[in-house]
């Protein structure tokens, strides 16, 4: 799915968050051997058989700004075709009680009410692929940043775990106690983390030996 207005990205977005996991079945004929999988496996998105060719959108409908690679489910493109497009909830409380409509912001009313179901993530066109570029740059960025901080600190971990570790005989059945609370005390959280993998290490390698 390609959303080809950019202003309507988070409507289209919000009203296909609970089907973006559909699977399309390239032959009609599978949907019983689908089915009985889905069964098996208590497979929880839908499984469509009946597809068609996308036809001419209702002008101001949500379908308008939507473009498909293949062909969808027939009832998502009847849903889709049914949504008005409006501004504002302004403008959309002047329409009849019949008419579903939605906000850019993904404000939606339909038959049983009006509610937001804005969503956070994009997952469809350009904006997602973006999106998503971001997102691994992100986590790149923060393995770099744990792992300079695992090289600088390790070296220092290891030591805290030792010191920790040469109390046990002395502080005997509260050591535990106390290791729990010595690491609350150590920031960052992630260095806390490397010296309580350390203290672990030493404990496994202390029972090995015995």
């Amino acid at each position: 799915v390609e959303i080809a207005d950019p202003h309507w990205q988070d409507a289209a977005e919000a009203v296909l968050a609970g089907v973006r996991h559909l699977l399309l079945l390239e032959d009609p004929a599978d949907r019983a051997a689908a089915w009985r999988l889905g069964e098996q496996h208590r497979f929880r998105h839908y499984l469509v058989p009946d597809r068609v060719a996308p036809g001419t959108a209702r002008p101001g409908s949500l379908l308008e700004c939507l473009r498909f690679s293949a062909h969808p489910p027939t009832w998502l493109l009847r849903l889709l075709d049914g949504i008005q497009r409006v501004e504002t909830v302004e403008a959309g409380a002047r329409l009849p009680d019949t008419q579903a409509w939605i906000t850019p912001r993904g404000y939606q009313r339909e038959r049983r009410g009006a509610r937001d179901i804005s969503v956070r993530d994009s997952h469809f066109g350009a904006h997602a692929a973006t999106q998503t570029r971001s997102r691994r740059a992100q986590i790149e960025a923060e393995k770099a940043r744990l792992f300079e901080m695992w090289q600088a600190n390790l070296g220092k971990a290891k030591g805290e775990a030792a010191r920790l570790i040469a109390e046990k005989p002395r502080r005997k059945g509260k050591w535990a106690e106390w290791v729990r609370n010595e690491l609350d005390t150590m920031t960052p959280p992630e260095y806390a983390s490397m010296v309580r993998s350390e203290v672990n290490k030493l404990m496994a390698a202390a029972s090995a030996a015995r």
